[in-house]
């Protein structure tokens, strides 16, 4: 972490989607404290519930209905910059390779290695401290993704039931990740959801991947397919 006049860090809930919009941070020095604003923009982008098909729209352009963003955790310094972020990922079973746009039928996994980039939304700042306090959270954290990863789930990305109002049935994917590592950093990120009226912004969510109890999703076997004789 970069040595900063504040000692505090931050944990933060983000929506990360492809964005067209525009935004600049602003530094301030007040005394011994470093403050940082937003002085203008709001990010945000649709992702088309389905087929996963990405659609850039302006702060102006009204919400459909079928909005999905993906959820994640980031740990961020005193000055604002992004230290870590714990992401649910797709990951090929053929390649090996992390996929942006999550397809069925690929390895559900929570790497520690990736940054989505500054294309994010906030949503809220859900734990505040100095940075050994927010260190200790961020480890429960990263060993909860270890966990996930280990554990070979198969990803599902979305169930069209999901826009009939169910719970989306066996979707298996990153906001599920992320439900469970704010379940394991010991987070109420429900509520941070609530607060924003945006419960039903994120499929997948409200599925404890390490809950004993919890009912995986399995996808189907895949038969090679054979030339006709």
């Amino acid at each position: 972490m970069r040595k900063s006049l504040s000692n505090k860090a931050y944990l933060r809930f983000v929506d990360s989607v492809p964005d067209n919009t525009r935004y600049i941070w602003a530094s301030t020095i007040s005394g011994q404290k470093a403050h940082r604003h937003w002085l203008s923009g709001v990010r945000e982008a649709d992702s088309d519930a389905g087929n996963i098909v990405r659609d850039f729209q302006s702060q102006a352009a009204p919400r459909r209905a079928a909005h999905r963003g993906h959820a994640f955790l980031a740990f961020v310094d005193p000055d604002g910059n992004t230290v870590q972020e714990l992401h649910g990922m797709a990951k090929s079973k053929h390649t090996g390779i992390l996929m942006k746009m999550g397809m069925d039928d690929a390895d559900l996994v929570a790497p520690l290695d990736h940054l989505m980039g500054k294309d994010t939304k906030t949503i809220s700042t859900v734990a505040s401290g100095s940075a050994d306090e927010i260190r200790k959270i961020w480890s429960r954290g990263m060993q909860a993704a270890d966990a996930i990863t280990s554990r070979k789930f198969d990803y599902k990305a979305h169930d069209l039931s999901y826009e009939l109002g169910t719970d989306g049935g066996q979707i298996q994917n990153s906001n599920s990740v992320a439900f469970t590592l704010g379940k394991a950093m010991g987070l109420d990120l429900s509520a941070a959801l609530r607060d924003k009226g945006m419960t039903r912004t994120f499929s997948g969510w409200d599925r404890d991947l390490l809950d004993p109890k919890y009912k995986r999703y399995v996808a189907p076997p895949v038969f090679p397919v054979k030339d006709a004789p």
